[in-house]
Protein backbone atom coordinates (compact mmCIF):
# COMPACT_ATOMS: atom_id res chain seq x y z
CA UNK A 1 0.00 0.00 0.00
CA UNK A 2 1.32 3.41 -0.93
CA UNK A 3 1.83 5.73 1.99
CA UNK A 4 0.25 9.22 1.58
CA UNK A 5 2.62 11.96 0.61
CA UNK A 6 3.44 14.11 3.66
CA UNK A 7 3.37 17.29 1.57
CA UNK A 8 -0.15 16.45 0.40
CA UNK A 9 -1.25 15.90 3.98
CA UNK A 10 0.20 19.26 5.03
CA UNK A 11 -1.50 20.96 2.10
CA UNK A 12 -4.86 19.40 2.91
CA UNK A 13 -4.49 20.39 6.56
CA UNK A 14 -3.67 23.99 5.65
CA UNK A 15 -6.62 24.14 3.26
CA UNK A 16 -8.91 22.77 5.96
CA UNK A 17 -7.73 25.40 8.44
CA UNK A 18 -8.27 28.19 5.89
CA UNK A 19 -11.78 26.95 5.11
CA UNK A 20 -12.64 26.70 8.80
CA UNK A 21 -11.37 30.23 9.45
CA UNK A 22 -13.31 31.64 6.52
CA UNK A 23 -16.48 29.92 7.70
CA UNK A 24 -16.04 31.24 11.26
CA UNK A 25 -15.30 34.82 10.23
CA UNK A 26 -18.57 36.82 10.06
CA UNK A 27 -19.16 39.24 7.21
CA UNK A 28 -19.37 43.00 7.95
CA UNK A 29 -23.16 42.85 7.55
CA UNK A 30 -23.38 39.91 9.99
CA UNK A 31 -21.22 41.77 12.50
CA UNK A 32 -23.48 44.83 12.30
CA UNK A 33 -26.71 42.84 12.57
CA UNK A 34 -25.29 41.05 15.59
CA UNK A 35 -24.43 44.28 17.41
CA UNK A 36 -27.71 46.00 16.53
CA UNK A 37 -29.81 42.98 17.45
CA UNK A 38 -28.45 43.04 21.01
CA UNK A 39 -29.84 46.55 21.52
CA UNK A 40 -33.43 46.26 22.72
CA UNK A 41 -33.51 49.51 24.72
CA UNK A 42 -31.13 52.37 25.32
CA UNK A 43 -30.80 55.69 27.16
CA UNK A 44 -28.14 58.19 26.13
CA UNK A 45 -27.23 61.84 25.95
CA UNK A 46 -26.15 63.09 22.54
CA UNK A 47 -24.64 65.93 20.55
CA UNK A 48 -25.61 66.30 16.90
CA UNK A 49 -23.57 68.47 14.58
CA UNK A 50 -23.88 69.51 10.93
CA UNK A 51 -22.72 72.43 8.81
CA UNK A 52 -26.22 73.74 8.10
CA UNK A 53 -27.73 73.31 11.58
CA UNK A 54 -24.73 73.67 13.86
CA UNK A 55 -24.63 71.89 17.22
CA UNK A 56 -27.68 70.40 18.90
CA UNK A 57 -27.62 68.60 22.25
CA UNK A 58 -30.19 66.47 23.99
CA UNK A 59 -31.22 63.18 25.52
CA UNK A 60 -32.71 60.06 23.97
CA UNK A 61 -34.53 56.95 25.11
CA UNK A 62 -35.35 54.12 22.71
CA UNK A 63 -36.95 50.71 22.69
CA UNK A 64 -37.44 48.39 19.75
CA UNK A 65 -39.30 48.33 17.51
CA UNK A 66 -39.21 52.01 16.50
CA UNK A 67 -40.19 53.54 19.81
CA UNK A 68 -38.16 56.48 21.03
CA UNK A 69 -38.19 59.84 22.78
CA UNK A 70 -35.83 62.72 22.03
CA UNK A 71 -35.54 65.83 24.19
CA UNK A 72 -33.46 68.62 22.68
CA UNK A 73 -32.46 71.98 24.11
CA UNK A 74 -31.75 75.39 22.55
CA UNK A 75 -31.20 76.46 19.84
CA UNK A 76 -33.99 74.03 18.81
CA UNK A 77 -36.10 73.07 21.82
CA UNK A 78 -38.16 70.05 20.87
CA UNK A 79 -39.69 66.86 22.20
CA UNK A 80 -40.03 64.08 19.62
CA UNK A 81 -41.90 60.92 20.59
CA UNK A 82 -42.70 57.75 18.64
CA UNK A 83 -44.90 54.90 19.87
CA UNK A 84 -43.88 52.80 16.85
CA UNK A 85 -46.77 53.99 14.68
CA UNK A 86 -47.28 57.72 15.21
CA UNK A 87 -44.75 60.51 15.65
CA UNK A 88 -45.31 63.62 17.80
CA UNK A 89 -43.02 66.61 17.28
CA UNK A 90 -43.48 69.31 19.91
CA UNK A 91 -41.75 72.64 19.30
CA UNK A 92 -41.71 74.39 22.65
CA UNK A 93 -40.77 77.79 21.22
CA UNK A 94 -43.61 77.74 18.67
CA UNK A 95 -46.01 76.04 21.12
CA UNK A 96 -46.96 73.68 18.32
CA UNK A 97 -47.38 69.90 18.04
CA UNK A 98 -47.26 68.08 14.69
CA UNK A 99 -48.59 64.52 14.62
CA UNK A 100 -47.61 62.33 11.69
CA UNK A 101 -47.36 58.69 10.72
CA UNK A 102 -43.92 57.34 11.58
CA UNK A 103 -41.74 57.20 8.49
CA UNK A 104 -39.09 54.55 7.92
CA UNK A 105 -36.84 57.06 6.15
CA UNK A 106 -33.46 57.19 7.83
CA UNK A 107 -32.68 60.53 6.12
CA UNK A 108 -35.41 62.22 8.17
CA UNK A 109 -34.87 60.19 11.38
CA UNK A 110 -31.32 58.83 11.73
CA UNK A 111 -32.32 57.24 15.04
CA UNK A 112 -34.09 54.55 12.98
CA UNK A 113 -30.62 53.09 12.43
CA UNK A 114 -30.80 51.89 16.03
CA UNK A 115 -34.51 51.17 16.45
CA UNK A 116 -35.41 49.62 13.10
CA UNK A 117 -35.02 46.18 11.54
CA UNK A 118 -31.29 45.48 11.29
CA UNK A 119 -31.84 42.74 8.71
CA UNK A 120 -33.73 45.12 6.42
CA UNK A 121 -31.02 47.73 6.87
CA UNK A 122 -28.23 45.53 5.56
CA UNK A 123 -30.25 44.49 2.52
CA UNK A 124 -30.53 48.15 1.47
CA UNK A 125 -26.86 49.00 2.07
CA UNK A 126 -23.45 47.53 1.38
CA UNK A 127 -21.59 47.27 4.66
CA UNK A 128 -17.85 47.84 5.13
CA UNK A 129 -16.11 47.22 8.45
CA UNK A 130 -12.84 48.06 10.15
CA UNK A 131 -11.69 48.31 13.75
CA UNK A 132 -8.91 49.48 16.00
CA UNK A 133 -8.00 48.46 19.54
CA UNK A 134 -11.01 50.31 21.01
CA UNK A 135 -13.80 50.79 18.48
CA UNK A 136 -15.56 49.03 15.60
CA UNK A 137 -16.53 51.14 12.58
CA UNK A 138 -19.23 50.32 10.04
CA UNK A 139 -19.71 52.23 6.78
CA UNK A 140 -22.96 51.68 4.88
CA UNK A 141 -23.31 52.55 1.20
CA UNK A 142 -26.79 52.53 -0.40
CA UNK A 143 -27.36 50.04 -3.21
CA UNK A 144 -29.82 52.48 -4.80
CA UNK A 145 -27.99 55.20 -6.74
CA UNK A 146 -31.08 57.41 -6.43
CA UNK A 147 -31.12 57.27 -2.63
CA UNK A 148 -31.61 60.63 -0.90
CA UNK A 149 -28.83 59.58 1.45
CA UNK A 150 -25.17 59.07 0.84
CA UNK A 151 -23.03 57.07 3.23
CA UNK A 152 -24.16 56.07 6.72
CA UNK A 153 -21.84 55.17 9.56
CA UNK A 154 -22.17 53.53 12.98
CA UNK A 155 -19.37 53.25 15.53
CA UNK A 156 -19.43 50.84 18.49
CA UNK A 157 -17.34 50.63 21.62
CA UNK A 158 -17.69 47.74 24.07
CA UNK A 159 -20.84 46.67 22.26
CA UNK A 160 -22.55 50.06 22.60
CA UNK A 161 -23.17 52.62 19.82
CA UNK A 162 -21.11 55.76 20.37
CA UNK A 163 -21.60 57.54 17.06
CA UNK A 164 -24.06 57.61 14.16
CA UNK A 165 -23.32 59.48 10.94
CA UNK A 166 -25.60 60.34 8.03
CA UNK A 167 -24.51 61.93 4.75
CA UNK A 168 -27.11 63.57 2.54
CA UNK A 169 -27.04 62.97 -1.21
CA UNK A 170 -25.08 66.25 -1.46
CA UNK A 171 -22.54 64.75 0.97
CA UNK A 172 -23.35 67.04 3.89
CA UNK A 173 -22.59 65.00 7.00
CA UNK A 174 -24.58 64.94 10.22
CA UNK A 175 -22.77 63.35 13.15
CA UNK A 176 -24.54 62.20 16.34
CA UNK A 177 -22.20 61.42 19.24
CA UNK A 178 -23.80 59.26 21.92
CA UNK A 179 -22.96 58.73 25.59
CA UNK A 180 -24.93 55.73 26.80
CA UNK A 181 -26.29 55.92 30.35
CA UNK A 182 -25.56 52.47 31.85
CA UNK A 183 -28.17 50.48 33.76
CA UNK A 184 -30.88 53.02 32.97
CA UNK A 185 -34.53 52.02 33.20
CA UNK A 186 -36.43 52.84 29.99
CA UNK A 187 -40.04 53.24 31.06
CA UNK A 188 -43.02 52.46 28.85
CA UNK A 189 -44.51 55.87 29.68
CA UNK A 190 -41.68 57.64 27.84
CA UNK A 191 -43.22 56.63 24.51
CA UNK A 192 -46.61 58.18 25.24
CA UNK A 193 -47.09 61.85 24.47
CA UNK A 194 -49.51 64.01 26.44
CA UNK A 195 -50.54 67.18 24.63
CA UNK A 196 -49.57 70.29 26.62
CA UNK A 197 -52.39 72.71 27.32
CA UNK A 198 -52.85 75.60 24.91
CA UNK A 199 -50.66 74.34 22.05
CA UNK A 200 -51.59 74.35 18.38
CA UNK A 201 -52.03 70.83 17.00
CA UNK A 202 -51.47 69.84 13.38
CA UNK A 203 -52.47 66.26 12.63
CA UNK A 204 -50.90 65.10 9.36
CA UNK A 205 -51.86 61.45 9.67
CA UNK A 206 -53.71 60.26 6.59
CA UNK A 207 -56.23 58.25 8.62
Amino acid sequence: MRRPNSLCLIGLLALSLVCSASQAEPSPAERLVGLLSVITSLHATFEQSSRSQGLQAGEIWLEKPNRFRLETVAPLSQTIVSDGDALWTYDRDLEQVIISTLSNRIDTLPILLLTGDAGKLVTDYRVDFFEDEIQQYFLLHPHDDQSVLGRLSITFEKGQPVSVGVDTATREPTIIDLKVVPDSDVSETLFRFALPAGVDVIDDRTD
